[in-house]
């Protein structure tokens, strides 16, 4: 960039808008409760108004000195770049100081003793990382890194795309499983993030899209033949896992089932909720799996079955628990307009007579 050349105007308000909205979030989103009991608690609603206004304000006001040549737009833009870079790091710090403390992404001994269907998607998320620490520190890591490296002009495009990805990783998660606090601040992160990144456009476009002279080069004559091999990468996987394709989710079959009648050899068994040796529940499970569960989770079992669709007819060979030699053959009728159906069929030398009742659940692919 020439000394002291002119900013569109439109590049003044996003980048105002920007280092309005960074600020002001960054400290609106820090805890109160980590700062020191000499700084009044009024200081942070007033920071944030100082830092909101000054930048909006600051747009028309650069805008004119700018027009009258008495100031330098060039210095001006890279200040503002400076102070979101500042910020920048000061947040990836935050959050990775927060994860070494155990302060983020931690768990909770009430969530892993509930199902998780009780939980939200924001509780399994957490759930998931607190329950491995050095991950939790691998990501610290990797924000800590990202946050010093692009504080310095030489190393600010490798802190920039090892933030790129974190921020993306998290927004994508976040997103997906419907974590609504944090979000707008990943956001807003990989939008700055983007920003400090595409001031070293030409370099990014020199990095991943021009070709690299100092590897050998394997030439074919045939330009053809070297792109049929090159698609051939994509196109034999495909071939080979294609047809191997399963149906993962039957309409009129998959699903929860509650057990409202069992007879066993002619032999009606008495279903109590209390009871925990017998079961309560059957699952025609994603990936045509087949469970018999009771109240106590310890008490299940698990196997594959293959289902005819004309006849209804399934067999069910066990996986688990080991030892379960007694295949089940059975046929399930149809459901009927109570959301009710009959599995009938032996297992080993036993009839089983069943009636099941449909119930309803959250989503057969997610748990939140």
């Amino acid at each position: 960039m020439e000394k002291n050349s002119k900013v569109s105007l439109l590049h003044k308000i996003f980048a105002c808008i920007l280092i309005a909205a960074l600020t002001t979030y960054t400290i609106k989103r820090f805890n109160s409760a980590y700062l020191p009991n000499w700084v009044p608690k009024i200081s942070i609603p007033i920071t944030i108004w100082l830092f909101l206004l000054a930048s909006l304000l600051f747009i028309p006001i650069w805008q004119f000195l700018e027009r009258r040549n008495k100031i330098n737009s060039t210095s001006t833009l890279a200040f503002i770049q400076a102070v979101l870079i500042y910020f920048l790091a000061f947040d990836f710090t935050k959050w990775a100081l927060l994860k070494f403390l155990h302060l983020h992404m931690t768990t909770s001994l009430g969530w892993m003793e509930m199902p998780m269907t009780m939980l939200s998607g924001e509780q399994q998320l957490s759930h998931f990382f607190g329950q491995n620490y050095p991950m939790v520190i691998a990501f610290g890591i990797c924000e800590l890194s990202g946050a010093i490296l692009i504080l310095y002009r030489k190393t600010r495009l490798l802190g920039a795309s090892i933030l790129f990805v974190m921020c993306a990783n998290i927004a994508l998660m976040d997103f997906l499983y419907g974590v609504k606090g944090p979000f707008p601040e990943v956001v807003l992160l990989l939008c700055v993030v983007v920003y400090i990144a595409l001031q070293d456009y030409d370099k990014i476009k020199k990095l991943f899209f021009t070709p690299n002279t100092s590897l050998p080069v394997f030439n074919f004559k045939n330009r053809i033949v070297k792109n049929i091999i090159r698609i051939s990468a994509i196109v034999i996987p495909l071939l080979i896992l294609v047809p191997r394709y399963k149906i993962q989710f039957r309409p009129n079959l998959t699903g929860k089932y509650k057990i409202m009648k069992m007879t066993v050899n002619g032999k009606q068994l008495l279903l109590d909720s209390c009871n925990n040796t017998t079961f309560s529940n059957i699952y025609f499970d994603l990936g045509d799996y087949f469970v018999f569960a009771s109240n106590d989770f310890n008490n299940i079992q698990v196997g594959h079955f293959e289902f005819n669709e004309k006849t209804r007819e399934f067999k069910t060979i066990w996986k688990y628990p080991k030892g379960i030699s007694d295949t089940l053959f059975a046929n399930i009728s149809p459901l009927d307009k109570e959301n009710r159906m009959i599995l009938s069929g032996l297992m080993g030398k036993d009839s089983l007579y069943i009636e099941l009742l449909k119930k309803e659940v959250k989503s057969v692919t997610k748990t939140y």
